[in-house]
């Protein structure tokens, strides 16, 4: 969920409350749009770029992704295991929320 989907359903009627967007609010009023603190801010942005190479079609992560990014935007030395640290944890909560969905549906 994002806050584009959930302002179109304000606009359609389906939320009764108004709400310009997760950066306007200190907290989502639904939970299901997380804040993000303004320190990973740049993290984001980079992690975005990776998005379309990090997951193959079989379920796995190209790595590749990452570093082909941080080379790209020329990220110091010192900040890129940082960024690959997060990148990591990011990678594990995806694969947890497959997780769940899977069991979920019983596959």
């Amino acid at each position: 969920m994002t806050c584009s989907v959930c302002r179109r359903a304000q606009e359609d009627g389906f939320r009764k409350f108004r709400c310009r967007g997760i950066e306007t609010v200190e907290a989502c009023h639904t939970g299901e749009v997380p804040k993000l603190i303004r320190e990973n801010e740049p993290f984001w942005f980079l992690f975005q770029r990776m998005l379309p190479g990090l997951f193959d079609g079989y379920g796995g992560v190209n790595f590749t992704a990452i570093f082909q990014v941080l080379d790209l935007y020329k990220v110091p030395a010192g900040q890129r295991p940082i960024i690959h640290d997060k990148c990591l944890v990011v990678i594990a909560a995806v694969r947890e929320i497959q997780e769940q969905e899977r069991i979920k549906h019983g596959k």
